[in-house]
């Protein structure tokens, strides 16, 4: 379960910083709170 786990967590973290990309197109005020945190956490 925590192999499946820390697995799903690579695929995901990819995945939201995609999304994140394309919502700070549409919504900048409110993702940029957001992708701050995100951001840190991919480059990790």
């Amino acid at each position: 379960r925590r192999l499946f786990n820390m697995i799903n967590d690579l695929p995901t973290i990819f995945e939201v910083v995609t999304g994140t990309a394309q919502l700070v197109k549409e919504k900048s005020s409110v993702t940029s709170n957001g992708s701050n945190k995100l951001k840190p956490n991919a480059k990790v």
